[in-house]
């Protein structure tokens, strides 16, 4: 071009110094066209970025010298031209910007006398020095100043029109060097990019960029012959060149074509993930192949030449894998489908994808790739490239349910209304598991009865991982479900020992539920669901997706805590346990299938104490929120902040499997289902039951000895009462005034028997007196008397103070429930009618009684519960009521009432005005209530001691709100979410 001209005007007459100093600085952005994205319109191609690209900055002046540089990460590149102290002086330069289709992905040292330069470039032979260029029409520059220079390397199909202003020019490609229009240019320059993309994606999930370390050649030839990567020749025909050459596919050539192909964007795709294929084969022979053998018994060095057919299945694999990864296309190699009804595509993530179609048509409008490629595999299939994919892309995909196979559809329970999924929990998105197996060189997918060459992916990932519970079933149900067998861990199906129904709560029932799963990298994971329906209609799920099944475990056999729906909803169920490789069923009817009836454990699944409320999840968790005196310790919490109270309910530490919840004044106690109890807190006067040497706190739930067969619970002031299903009732803990009922005033660190009690039915731990109904349903009463809160119907100032043992309360008969706070007492008879006894606040003056007596304004009501001067009660059309004399923080949850005395005789609706007519259980506590709502959300009102309320703030509420949880989020601070029993 300019430069012979130049080269010879400089040897005549040389160039002199001029007095004055100053440089030209040229930059700019380099943007190449590419149809693989969308422009601001939505039609294919637009303009993009070019990173990492070689760029030739060239002047007309041979003494002052051409710049070579490289794009920025966003295709920015600055080049100055300097004045040389000898030559180089110019008054003004013309320049022009060539660029070349090559990238440099990393400049680094090796060791420290090697720089290594790690390039990507496109050649059409050995001998160009500088293939695929273009370059821009010149422009003059006078000394010092600067120059913006946009350059857009176009097509023939997408012409860019020269524009400028001032100093700032946007110059399109004016000429080509061995090129005829730029086709191959612009081609050469995408392969590039597409490599630059592979090569930083891969760099920043897995490898040391010092793996990757090698120059490479892309083709881009007119031979278009096939697609092929050469580890150490070029393709044949043409002369030998660098190592890891890549041979690209040129039947996408028509891209470039003049007649503008009616689909450019899914032409790019495909050219783009080709490009990504053969890229990774390079990236694949620098850290794999040229690696030695990890056994002794192998050869000691490994390249292409001493492959196995295995080996180059799996390298295929992961040359299939990689493009699906980087572009986030879960179809082979990452190519598109631009057309649902002309699938072609192998799609990784399903290995079978149900009929769920009018007509039983598959909805591939909706599903991208041939759901069906597994049934096309030929050869082994433990070296099938597409299967290989698929697996590493299961390990590295985001975590979710994906479609079991066919033959479990085929053999999952008649009427079961869902397609069966499995839940693929392995995410590796950096690639870490992943990169670390594949440099160890596997040979297949599965063990294959290894004896001797033990060098599958599977076998590796057990040596790597074989205590990791999670990662090991993680592969083993993803190889599974392709079907991909293995002996070094088999599969044994989950098998459903038992299911007892237990004891309905308002709307929702409960089971226990006894399930043998032998391997125990499968046992945290297994999950459940319920279909269930009436006569004659169709099964419905009880849950969207399946729920994980939790309890605890007895060797090989799992008792968790399930939820069914209500018994008056169905005539048919079913439930169905799966381990995420195969299911086990059962439905009513089924001999396994039992109605344990009055003999089951009772569900409690709210409770509120001093400053203290907890709840029981339908997984069986125990969740706690608010404090306990006197040091306000935060009990049982999973994470840091155990040190005061927290605002928002946390899961207790170590809990599973449990049916009630039970707050005392400071310390909880639970009930599992195997009918054991547990509690934690403050262990005042032997209330844990803890033998020898006791401490002052116990954090974690510990369990009470000598205690079985229990079906409900209730914790007062420092003592317990468990109620067994034969009806004997058991205390624990302080026993002042003899309110633990075994004739003495001796506390009691190991559980008693409460003496003189026919059957059991109900029972009522308070401060300091204690009350139980008969299975006759006469009320039974003992501890403090004070103020004629036993009932015995004798004057209030003559009575006896406090009783040992106990005795039943007159006037009162076929009662269902007690609830006693303090020096009142109270009961509900099977007539739904509510009664009361004793003092209101503490006085004689406030009309202590001891002759039960109706409480006028309920009837229909269903449960109740007693606190400090308040009472509330739950009726059969789902409504909290309350009465009272006390409101002072909202104890009555209708809000403010003004100021005292408020009449003891009204009934209060507990409301936010918005209604509550769905609550289903209610708890009350010293100065605060809680209930649960049909959806299973809690809700609580009145005092906030020590964040009791559980609601994410401080302050008393007058009216029912809603109870938050917690989530770490990093350190000590928290997130709160809602909060639901049912989790729906």
């Amino acid at each position: 071009m300019w430069r012979s001209l130049a080269f010879g005007f400089a040897l005549v007459c040389p160039l002199l110094l001029s007095s004055t100093r100053a440089d030209i600085t040229v930059e700019g952005t380099v943007y190449y066209w590419s149809g693989d994205v969308q422009n601001a319109d939505g039609a294919a191609g637009d303009y993009v970025p070019a990173r990492s690209l070689w760029v030739h900055v060239e002047c007309d002046k041979i003494a002052v010298g051409d710049i070579d540089t490289w794009t920025d990460a966003n295709g920015k590149y600055k080049a100055v031209f300097k004045r040389k102290k000898l030559g180089g002086d110019f008054a003004s330069l013309k320049i022009d910007v060539e660029v070349r289709a090559a990238v440099l992905l990393d400049a680094f040292k090796r060791d420290r006398a090697v720089d290594v330069k790690n390039t990507v470039s496109t050649y059409r032979s050995s001998f160009r020095a500088f293939p695929y260029n273009g370059q821009t029409r010149a422009v003059e520059v006078q000394d010092g100043n600067s120059v913006l220079i946009n350059v857009y390397v176009q097509g023939a199909d997408s012409p860019y029109a020269e524009s400028s202003m001032g100093s700032r020019f946007n110059l399109p490609i004016a000429s080509w060097d061995y090129d005829d229009d730029g086709r191959h240019t612009l081609a050469g320059i995408f392969l590039c990019q597409t490599c630059e993309e592979v090569y930083r994606f891969l760099c920043a999930r897995a490898a040391d960029k010092t793996e990757l370390s090698r120059s490479t050649m892309l083709f881009y030839s007119a031979d278009f012959s096939k697609t092929a990567y050469r580890d150490t020749q070029s393709p044949i025909g043409f002369p030998r060149l660098n190592e890891g050459t890549a041979w690209i596919d040129v039947s996408y050539r028509k891209l470039f074509d003049s007649d503008k192909p009616s689909d450019k964007g899914w032409n790019w795709r495909i050219l783009r993930c080709t490009v990504m294929h053969e890229f990774s084969h390079k990236l694949m022979h620098d850290v794999y192949w040229t690696m030695p053998k990890t056994h002794p018994w192998m050869s000691s060095s490994h390249d292409a030449t001493s492959c196995t057919s295995g080996e180059m299945g799996w390298r295929e694999g992961w040359a299939e894998f990689l493009p699906a990864a980087v572009l986030n296309i879960a179809t082979m190699a990452g190519e598109p489908v631009c057309s649902a009804k002309l699938q072609s595509a192998h799609n990784l993530e399903h290995s079978w994808h149900p009929s769920t179609g009018a007509g039983g048509v598959l909805p591939i409008d909706d599903l991208p790739g041939e759901v069906t490629w597994r049934d096309s595999v030929k050869g082994r299939r433990d070296w099938n490239e597409v299967e290989v994919a698929a697996v590493l892309w299961d390990i590295y995909d985001p975590p979710g349910w994906e479609y079991m196979p066919k033959a479990q559809q085929d053999a999952k329970p008649a009427g079961w209304p869902a397609d069966l999924k499995w839940h693929d929990q392995l995410c590796d998105s950096r690639l870490e598991r992943i990169w670390r197996i594949i440099k160890m060189q596997p040979e297949a997918l599965n063990d294959e009865d290894e004896s001797v060459d033990r060098d599958s992916f599977w076998t590796y990932w057990l040596d790597t991982y074989g205590s990791d519970y999670e990662l090991v079933h993680g592969l083993k149900a993803i190889l599974h479900n392709r079907d991909i067998r293995h002996t070094l861990r088999p599969e044994n199906k989950p098998v459903i020992k038992r299911l007892k129904v237990l004891a309905d709560s308002a709307d929702t029932g409960f089971a226990e539920l006894k399930v043998r799963e032998s391997d125990a990298e499968d046992r945290p994971f297994l999950s459940y669901n319920v279909a269930f329906g009436a006569e004659n209609e169709p099964l419905r799920l009880l849950f969207p997706t399946d729920r994980q099944l939790t309890g605890f475990w007895n060797d090989e056999e799992l008792t968790a805590l399930i939820r069914l729906p209500a018994r008056n909803t169905w005539t048919r169920i079913i439930v169905l346990v799966h381990d995420n490789m195969e299911f086990d069923s059962i439905g009513a009817g089924d001999e396994r299938w039992e109605n344990a009836g009055g003999t089951s454990p009772k569900v409690r699944l709210i409770s509120a104490g001093e400053d203290r409320s907890a709840a029981v999840r339908d997984d069986g968790t125990i969740w706690t929120w608010g404090a306990g005196m006197p040091s306000y310790r935060y009990v049982g919490l999973l994470g840091e902040q155990k040190d005061f109270a927290v605002r928002s309910a946390g899961p207790v530490r170590n809990t599973a499997g449990f049916v009630a919840i039970s707050c005392g004044y400071r310390h909880t106690v639970a009930l599992r289902i195997d009918g054991t109890v547990w509690n934690w807190g403050e262990n005042a006067y032997g209330s844990l039951a803890i033998v020898g040497n006791a401490p002052d706190w116990q954090e974690t739930p510990l369990q009470v000895p000598g205690l079985t067969d229990v079906v409900a619970i209730s914790a007062g002031q420092d003592y317990t009462f468990a109620l067994k299903s034969n009806g004997e009732l058991w205390a624990w803990g302080s026993n002042f005034e003899g309110k633990l009922g075994d004739g003495t005033t001796t506390h009691r660190n190991a559980p008693v028997k409460v003496a003189g009690l026919p059957a059991v039915a109900d029972m009522a731990a308070g401060v300091n007196h204690s009350l139980a109904v008969d299975t006759d349903g006469n009320v039974w009463a003992w501890g403090r008397n004070g103020f004629g809160q036993l009932g015995d119907g004798e004057a209030v100032q003559t009575h006896a103070p406090s009783r040992l043992v106990p005795a039943k309360v007159v006037g009162i008969d076929k009662a269902a429930a007690v609830a006693v706070h303090i020096d009142r007492s109270i009961a509900l008879k099977r007539d739904g009618t509510v009664w009361e006894w004793g003092a209101r606040s503490g006085t004689v003056a406030h009309g202590a009684t001891s002759v039960p007596s109706r409480v006028a304004g309920l009837h229909n009501i269903t449960a109740i519960g007693a606190g400090g001067g308040f009472q509330v009660a739950l009726r059969n059309d789902g409504t909290v009521w309350s009465w009272g004399e006390v409101n002072w923080c909202g104890q009555l949850g209708c809000g403010p009432l003004g100021e005292p005395p408020i009449d003891w005789g009204t009934i209060h609706q507990v409301s936010d005005g918005s209604g509550f007519n769905d609550v289903t259980a209610i708890a009350v506590g010293s100065r605060h209530g809680i209930l649960m709502r049909r959806d299973g959300s809690v809700w609580s009102w009145g005092g906030n001691g020590f964040d009791c309320l559980g609601h994410g703030s401080t302050g008393h509420r007058f009216t029912p709100v809603r109870v938050q949880q917690y989530r770490p989020s990093g350190g000590s601070a928290y997130a709160v979410l809602p909060f639901d029993i049912f989790h729906h």
